[in-house]
Order: C-alpha cells, then structure tokens, then sequence
C-alpha cells in the first residue's frame, strides 16, 4: 500500500455503466448480500433514484487514479448512517479499502449532521469484518433492524483535532502537588533549580526566571537601558507582545519586513531600518522554530534580544546575542501554565532583571511591577524540561510526515508553499502559505472536519507604520495545522485528508 494515493469522488449519472459492470462482476455478486445479477434497466432505473434521494450518497474509489470500487451510505436523515462498500478483486487485501472506508466517513461527517455510520457484516465474513475494525469501527449490539447472521459495527463522529494540546502526564501532576504540599508557592527552591537547569541545557551563565514570556522581554528592555522616546526595531509578523514590551518602557516599536521562506526578520529591510530610524534595540524571533538570522545583526554594535519562545534549543540562544527570552505560556515547547525567562551572559544584565522582577521593600516604580514566576510553575516546568527531547522528537516526526504527504505535485508550489525545513530548526508550529486563497476559507473549511486551525499571528503594525509587504501577505495566508507530541497518526491523517479536500 505504500505510495498508493487512494481518492474519493461522489458519484454521478455518467457512472451508471461503469457501476453496473461492478455489480455484475461475479467476485462483487459473491461478497454482496443480494448475491445476484443485475438486467441494466433494473440497474439503471435503481441507480438514477439513489442519486436524487437526499438520504443517500455514493463516493467513487480511485486508487492511483483508477476506477477501483464504491462506498455507499444510505438513512441520512437520522443520526445514524448505514455503510456499504465493495472493492474490485485485484485491489484487494493491500488496506485500500480501509483507507477509503476511513475517508468516506469523514467525508460524510463533514458534510452532515449523522452522527454514527452503522455496518453490518455477515458472521462468516471474518475478513471484512477486520477490515472494518482497522478503520476505526467497533462492534455494538445489534438491534430489531439488524440483518440477521450479521455482526453489527458502529464508527462515531470523531472527537475535533484541535489546534493545540497540551503534553503532560502524571509526572507533573505530582509535581504540582508535592509543591502545593511543600507551602512554598511563591518563587523558591524549584524556581531556582529550573534556571540552573535551563542554564546549563543551552550552555548560558544566567537563567532569570519571571513572569511570563512578555515580562522577560518587558525586564530585558529596561536592563539594556530603553527608555521613552527608544526606538527598537521588531518583526512586522509577530506577536503583539513584542510591541506591548517596547510600548511599556514607552518607546517605540519599529516593524522590520520579513523573508517568505521562514517568516523571520528580513536582514535587508532591518539595515534599512537602522538607517531610517536610528534604533536602540533589537528583538529577533525563530519564528515558528526556524532560527532567526542573529549573525546579520552581529556587527551592529546594538544590543540584541534574541525571542525564542518558538524555539530555544536553537544554536544555544543567550550567547548568540545579548539576551534571550523563554515563554512558558501552556502551549509553547515547555508549557508550565505562565512563566517566562530571560537567558544571557551579562552578570550586570541579570543582576538588574533579578532586581527589578520583585517590587517589594524598594522604592516606588511604576516600571518595577509584580513579575515573579511560582514554585507551582516551576515544578511543572521542570517535569517538562525532562521529557523535552522525546517531545522535539515527535514534534520532528509529525513535521516529517506532514512534509511527505502535503508535497503533492500540482498543489505544493502552486496552491500552497510548505514551511521551510532549516538546520537548527524546532517544530513549534507548521505554517503552511496559501498561495491562491485566503487563509480563513481554509479554517472554515477544515473546522466543517473538526479540525482546529488557525491563523498563528494576528495583525498589529498600527497605519502609517514603515511598511512590510511580506508580513502583510502572511497575515493574510498562513495557517497554522495542528502539531504536538500528543498528535495521533490517525488525526494527522484526519488533517492531511482534509486539507487536500480542500482543491480537490
């Protein structure tokens, strides 16, 4: 079955004859229940009435684009369905039909309100029977309606793929409650132990832990010396909390355009950037875990703060540049609820970021806020520390796996342009660029699957900003599909199926 591209397509008129050579063909007759021929009027008159009953529906099986067999659902109008499906002999026994069987009910649960397809299957039919079970049907109990001989098998709407989930087990949960049990919830001893852990895992003197990724970025500005009136050049397609960071030391955010292959800063339009506006800082991100082109930067005898909320085990972020910033926010690479770190070298930066994170016995500031992270977090943050290369690892293998099976002749390059795979690089997200529609048709699209996607960055470069034609068009078109280490083959394959439906 391998390199087999199995398709569906809903029947029409022009298929009669096609179909009636199926039903005629004496290895379908024996595996049918009516086990008999058809005459072509009988044939044509059932056929023509199928295909304008709206409880019906029929999709023809294409394997490597040939004609190769049918499903057929019949009771739209309840909450369940009933399945019928028929291979023809040489496609037989090599999984096609449970691929297509798979596919068919997606089709149809994104297309309907049903609720559960129902299958039934002669007792003797043990082949079938598993066929039936690997594509995801179980056995029920069998009911007034139910064919006698017959075993019963029932395949419910699948529960929604969502864009994100979170990876954790009872490592953490235990670790949340040893801290909770230990009284110390504030910042304290497991606070200290995750900065020397991340400290000595990236290779950096300092690992400042506060309160969140926007904090980190917030205490770095001010240790470097930002000040109202600053300028600081940033991304044009970033997170708003870059531009909150710099707007609350009360400078200025200076967006950068970026490169359409990794969506991270553009090395030319920064220099003419630094040109125009005469900078104090620099923030750069490895967007999406694509490492961000620090070296361009190097010469610039400005500071630079390296953002690697997407990816911070890229090229030992801290000592690429002069300070690095981690978000522990639920859904990043380590997810500890909230939590934020800022990496560097600098004894006099970290200093000041230890100072200035707690407010209490000093004088007051309304730049010296509240920006501890919690021994709770912390715990958590630690568990998840441990079991980060495993993640990574699955992350690598799903990004792998997307690759290999969105790279369709005819539609990558043309309909769509896959992320780039870069030396150094995380999976943190995959962010696919619509190149001939919109990004939110897409989603529409996808969430009729129960599919979660998303546009992965919202818009915030206020009018009359230096313009980023690159970041504007990937407001526009990139969608982020759904990868985490928890991600299932069959909800990929869930993912894959919908989103090339979607040119189909």
């Amino acid at each position: 079955m391998s390199g087999a591209e199995v398709q569906l397509r809903p029947a029409v008129i022009e298929d009669a004859a096609t179909i009636f050579q199926w039903r005629n063909d004496p290895f379908i007759i024996a595996k049918g229940t009516q086990q008999r021929s058809v005459t072509r009027d009988e044939h044509q008159a059932w056929f023509t009435g199928f295909l304008a009953d709206s409880t019906c529906r029929m999709y023809l099986i294409h394997i490597n684009r040939e004609p190769a067999g049918q499903v057929r659902f019949d009771g739209l109008e309840g909450g369940d369905a009933e399945v019928s499906i028929y291979l023809l002999e040489r496609f037989t026994g090599r999984g096609f039909g449970v691929m297509a069987l798979r596919k068919a009910c997606w089709e149809l649960f994104a297309s309907s309100c049903v609720e559960r397809v129902l299958a039934f299957v002669r007792t003797e039919n043990a082949p079938s029977c598993r066929a039936f079970k690997k594509a995801g049907f179980s056995l029920v109990e069998a009911n007034d309606s139910s064919p006698a001989n017959h075993h019963a098998l029932a395949f419910k709407r699948p529960a929604l793929v969502p864009h994100n989930r979170l990876t954790h087990g009872e490592p953490e949960a235990m670790a949340a409650v040893e801290a909770v049990r230990s009284g110390q919830w504030t910042s304290g001893p497991r606070v200290a132990m995750l900065e020397t852990a991340i400290a000595a895992r990236v290779g950096v003197r300092h690992a400042v832990a506060v309160a969140s990724g926007l904090g980190a970025l917030r205490l770095t500005l001010l240790g470097l010396g930002i000040h109202a009136g600053d300028k600081v050049l940033v991304p044009g397609y970033s997170c708003v909390a870059l531009a909150n960071a710099v707007l609350a030391c009360g400078a200025c955010p200076v967006p950068m355009d970026v490169c359409a292959n990794d969506w991270n800063f553009d090395p030319r339009d920064a220099q003419n950037a630094r040109e125009a506006e005469h900078p104090q800082a620099v923030i750069a991100v490895n967007t999406f875990g694509a490492p961000a082109e620090i070296e361009a930067l190097r010469d610039w005898d400005l500071p630079v703060i390296e953002d690697c909320a997407h990816g911070f085990v890229a090229d030992k972020p801290g000592v690429r540049c002069t300070a690095a910033v981690l978000s522990f926010h639920a859904t990043k690479l380590l997810g500890a609820g909230e939590g934020g770190m800022v990496l560097s070298d600098s004894d006099e930066l970290s200093a000041r970021i230890r100072a200035w994170r707690d407010y209490s016995d000093q004088p007051p500031d309304g730049t010296r806020l509240n920006e501890q992270m919690s021994d709770l977090e912390a715990a958590v943050a630690l568990c998840q520390l441990e079991r980060l290369d495993a993640m990574l690892a699955s992350r690598h293998a799903l990004a792998e796996s997307y690759h290999a099976q969105l790279d369709v002749p005819g539609l990558a390059g043309h309909c769509y342009q896959l992320p780039c795979v870069t030396t150094g690089r995380v999976w943190y997200r995959y962010a696919v660029e619509l190149l001939e529609a919109g990004a939110r048709e897409l989603i529409d699209h996808l969430k009729r699957y129960d599919i979660g996607a998303a546009e992965p960055i919202c818009a915030w470069r206020p009018a009359g900003a230096r313009p980023c034609p690159t970041a504007d068009r990937a407001y526009r078109r990139v969608v982020s599909l759904p990868l985490y280490p928890t991600l299932t083959k069959l909800e990929q394959d869930r993912v894959i199926h919908a989103f090339l439906r979607y040119w189909s």
